[in-house]
C-alpha cells in the first residue's frame, strides 16, 4: 500500500520543479537581455540619439520664382532670364564651420578672412538659418562647389533666374 507522500513522488514533482527552474532561468535571461539593451540605448548611446533627434527636423526653404522671358506684342524678345547662383552656408550642417569656410575659400581662391568675417558677423543668428556667402557667383565657383560638395558640409548653391 502506498502512502500519501509516495504518491507525490510518483506524480513527477521533481520533473515539474526542474521545468519550473528552467523557465525561471529563461525568463531571467530574457529580462536581463532587455534591461542591458535598455541601458545600452539610453545611457551609453543616449547622447548620440539625442543629437540625431535634435537634427532631425523639417527645414523650410524659400524658393524664389523665376521671372522668365518677356516678349513684346510682335513676338520680339525684350528681356531674357539667365540663371544666377547664390552661395549658401548653413552652420548647423557643418561640424566645424570655420574649417569648412577655410576649405571653401581655398577652393574658390578667395581670401578666407572675408568668409570668416561674414560668418562672425552673423553668428548671433540661429544656426539653422541660411547665410548667403555670395550672390551671383561665377561659373568657376559653381563648378568648384559642386565638385567638392562632399568636403563642404553645409555649403549649397541656390539657383535664381535673373
Amino acid at each position: 500500500m502506498l502512502a500519501f507522500g509516495d504518491i507525490n513522488k510518483q506524480d513527477g514533482a521533481p520533473e515539474l520543479r526542474r521545468r519550473a527552474r528552467l523557465l525561471y532561468v529563461i525568463l531571467t535571461l530574457a529580462f536581463l537581455t532587455l534591461v542591458s539593451r535598455l541601458v545600452f540605448l539610453q545611457i551609453i548611446q543616449g547622447e548620440r540619439y539625442t543629437f540625431l533627434s535634435e537634427n532631425n527636423r523639417i527645414r523650410i526653404k524659400r524658393v524664389p520664382g523665376t521671372r522668365g522671358m518677356i516678349y513684346d506684342r510682335e513676338g520680339q524678345l525684350m528681356v531674357d532670364s539667365r540663371p544666377s547662383f547664390d552661395l549658401i552656408f548653413v552652420p548647423e550642417d557643418s561640424e566645424s564651420p570655420e574649417t569648412t569656410l577655410r576649405l571653401l575659400a581655398r577652393y574658390l581662391q578667395r581670401d578666407e578672412s572675408e568668409l570668416l568675417k561674414t560668418f562672425e558677423e552673423n553668428k548671433s543668428r540661429a544656426a539653422f538659418d541660411e547665410l548667403v556667402i555670395g550672390r551671383d557667383v561665377d561659373w568657376s565657383a559653381v563648378v568648384a562647389v559642386e565638385t567638392h560638395q562632399l568636403d563642404l558640409p553645409g555649403v549649397t548653391l541656390r539657383a535664381r533666374g535673373e
